[in-house]
C-alpha cells in the first residue's frame, strides 16, 4: 500500500519521477494533498 502526501508545490527544476517502476508492488493506496490555492513556483 502506498500513501502519497504532498502540498503539490513543485519546488525543484529536476524532472518529476514516476511510481511506474514499483507499480507491480502496490495494490492500494491514497493521495492526500494539502496547501493553498496559490500558484506553483516552477511551472512544468
Amino acid at each position: 500500500m502506498l500513501f502519497f502526501v504532498s502540498d503539490g508545490e513543485t519546488t525543484s527544476v529536476e524532472t518529476l519521477k514516476s511510481f511506474a517502476e514499483v507499480k507491480k508492488y502496490i495494490n492500494g493506496g491514497a493521495v492526500l494533498g494539502y496547501g493553498t490555492t496559490s500558484r506553483r513556483i516552477y511551472e512544468t
